[in-house]
Order: C-alpha cells, then sequence, then structure tokens
C-alpha cells in the first residue's frame, strides 16, 4: 500500500470517527511519504510500512501498520478523545515511545 492510499483511507476512517481534516492539512513530502500538519496538536506522518504520530504535548511517538489505517484511526480517534477529556493520562504501551529530551545543564563542547 503507498503512503497516498493509506493516507487517504486514513482520513476517511478518521471522519467515521468524528475527527476531521482539512485538505490544506495534508502534506506530500520527500521520499513519498504524506503528512498531516496540525491535527489537535498532532502530527501524523505515512511512510511505506508505518503510520507515525507525534503528541507534542507529551513528547510521544505512536505508531501503527500502514497496512492498517482503520486501525490506526481508532487509536487516533481514542488518544484525542482522552486528551480532550483530560479524563486519561498519557500511557506508554506497544506502539508508543517517550522522545529523549536533553539535560539543560548538559553543554556542549565543555572544556
Amino acid at each position: 500500500m503507498t503512503p497516498t492510499v493509506a493516507m487517504s483511507q486514513l482520513r476517511a476512517a478518521l471522519a467515521m470517527r468524528g475527527v476531521s481534516t482539512r485538505d490544506d492539512d495534508v502534506r506530500e513530502l520527500r521520499g513519498g511519504y504524506n503528512s498531516i500538519l496540525n491535527l489537535q496538536g498532532l502530527v501524523i506522518t505515512c511512510g511505506p510500512e508505518w503510520i507515525r504520530w507525534f503528541l507534542a504535548a507529551d513528547r510521544l511517538w505512536g505508531w501503527h501498520r500502514a497496512t492498517d489505517p482503520v486501525g490506526a484511526a481508532h487509536r487516533l480517534a481514542r488518544t484525542l478523545s482522552e486528551r480532550a477529556s483530560g479524563s486519561v493520562a498519557p500511557r506508554l504501551c506497544v506502539g508508543v515511545s517517550r522522545v529523549p529530551v536533553a539535560s539543560p545543564t548538559r553543554t556542549r563542547g565543555r572544556r
């Protein structure tokens, strides 16, 4: 499945779950990847093997197989719903990882 087809199916599945995306927010990136920018605080990228999203506020990456855009839409819709209600804290599970953040006290080029 190409990233363009996976992105199209992902957007249709998100719409069925009440999450709308705008055509203006979809970009084709170098290498044939597709991206949705600024979907309620998420950046979603679709490649040939994976659909990945970044939860900026929580510094978490999530991913799902590109061959299952409906499953990815289900996870994304659930994540957006939980974040909107504030009822469930972000949790780490299979397909989610924390982004390492550099320590503010660490300096480059120590002498």
